[in-house]
């Protein structure tokens, strides 16, 4: 086996990128486990929050997630009360919205959120945290270019 292909990990991107999403979501969890909610599920909701009903099509997209992984993430909170379809003519379109129970759960998260998300800013600096996002847009806008 080629030496190289051993030490590949160590200058890939990708695997840089999700290791590190891991160790930060890990700690999200942590913190929002106390109420029985996972970071993936805080910020499908508080996507949901911050536009009307969206289809599975809409969500996927505006989540950077395929239909597939989204229809999965998705069952849990149908199955908890926090999420509902609302019926339309076109069954062909299946808009998801918060629930009462569901906007409930998502006040009770926010502060936890917002403690960790500072704590986070506290730890590596406001400034930097900005810059991180202004990059991780620029790296999910320039990703769309790769074949």
């Amino acid at each position: 086996m080629d030496i190289a292909m051993v030490d590949a990990n160590n200058s890939c991107f990708c695997f840089a990128l999700r290791r590190a999403s891991r160790a930060v979501s890990q700690r999200y969890d942590h913190a929002l486990g106390c109420i029985g909610l996972r970071s993936t599920q805080f910020n499908l909701m508080a996507g949901m929050a911050q536009h009307e009903a969206k289809t599975l099509t809409q969500l996927a997209i505006y989540l950077g997630m395929d239909r597939t992984t989204l229809t999965r993430n998705l069952k849990p909170l149908l199955r908890a009360g926090w999420i509902a379809t609302l019926s339309v003519s076109d069954r062909r379109s299946r808009p998801y919205c918060l629930t009462e129970k569901g906007k409930e759960i998502l006040q009770l998260a926010f502060p936890i959120w917002a403690q960790y998300q500072q704590q986070i800013y506290s730890l590596f600096g406001k400034e930097y945290c900005e810059n991180m996002l202004v990059e991780f847009n620029h790296i999910i806008e320039r990703s769309k270019n790769l074949v």
